[in-house]
């Protein structure tokens, strides 16, 4: 454990009633509290609906648990929602990229298969890739093609994003707590999984079957971008983040299986609808899109993990009960 805190110490007296006030507010871990004389106050970005705190109504993305040495603990803070939603999405990001830090050996054997498979496709990317693009005009693929088409755009989170912000924004006013929480989620695993991918796409710089259809193992490290599936990734954060709110097998099925199409439509190439004559090749080979859909996934769980009541962050924000004011306190164990 590497520490970098900042917080109140307190001892008796008035600190030690704001100290057992603050004890008495929390619930389910949101207060870490280490035992010893003395006692270093803390509170995290809960990001939950009602009833995460006891004795007032807890709201926002990124809402701050509020104690008895809060003023405004009694009403909604925009500013500091904003704030603790930040500090929220800088954990999140940390926890993506540390995350094989804190594998389980049995975690790392389930990496392994995922790898395994991945490699396989990666084998035969010419191959899948040939068969792909000499059936893409035939039942059943033609109409999968076509099912992707239409779901592609929710796979550009330039087109997504700004929807995901005004939910969050329209749901906050409103106080649509369950609904706000997944419009967050969903903004918060796009914001993840783009920043995050930027460095290794281009560092690998693999360039897409349109640019080299007869090789799949061309890479120009800073230009080529082909791997992972930015598109992939996306639309199956869409499709975990949501099924995870519906917690209903039928939409799951339904929401993997349009992401599904979409995966697909990453592998084809564009055709002129009315001659059939091929306008622009395929954007991605099948690895590309296997690894991005995985990519997605990771993020979208690790988003949603960060999300649950108990969860134990690693960015913490609380009010220092001496001055009342904002404190940050980062602790983080690699």
């Amino acid at each position: 454990m590497v520490p970098a805190v900042a917080a109140a110490q307190t001892g008796g007296g008035e600190a030690g009633a704001l100290r057992a006030a603050w004890e008495a507010r929390a619930i389910g871990g949101g207060v870490h509290r280490p035992s010893g004389e003395s006692a270093r106050i803390t509170s995290r970005p809960v990001r939950s609906g009602p009833g995460s705190a006891v004795g007032s109504p807890t709201s926002g993305f990124g809402r701050l648990q509020v104690t008895a040495a809060d003023s405004t603990s009694e009403g909604r803070n925009v500013f500091k929602d904003f704030g603790g939603g930040v500090v929220s999405l800088g954990q999140d990001a940390l926890d993506f990229i540390t995350e094989p830090f804190h594998l389980s050996e049995r975690q790392w054997l389930e990496v392994g298969v995922v790898v395994g498979a991945g490699l396989v496709l990666f084998a035969f990317d010419q191959q899948i890739h040939d068969f792909i693009i000499g059936s893409q005009d035939e039942a059943p693929w033609s109409t999968i093609k076509d099912v992707g088409d239409f779901f592609e755009p929710l796979g550009l989170m330039n087109n997504t994003n700004p929807f995901w912000l005004a939910g969050i924004g329209v749901t906050y006013a409103f106080k649509q707590e369950p609904a706000m929480r997944v419009f967050q989620q969903l903004l918060f695993s796009h914001l993840v999984s783009g920043a995050t991918m930027v460095v290794p796409r281009s560092l690998i710089g693999r360039v897409r079957p349109r640019n080299s259809p007869d090789d799949p193992y061309v890479f120009r490290p800073f230009d080529g971008t082909s791997f992972p599936s930015g598109h992939a990734s996306t639309i199956f954060e869409v499709a975990r983040v949501v099924s995870n709110a519906l917690d209903w097998w039928p939409a799951t099925a339904a929401l993997y299986g349009v992401a599904g199409t979409v995966a697909y439509q990453r592998m084809v190439e564009e055709t002129d609808p009315e001659t059939g004559e091929i306008t622009k090749g395929a954007p991605h080979w099948p690895s590309d899109v296997y690894f991005g859909a995985w990519y997605g996934v990771v993020a979208a769980n690790i988003v949603i993990r960060n999300d649950e009541p108990d969860a134990n962050p690693h960015i913490q924000t609380g009010i220092r009960p001496s001055t009342g004011a904002l404190q940050l306190q980062v602790r983080y164990r690699f």
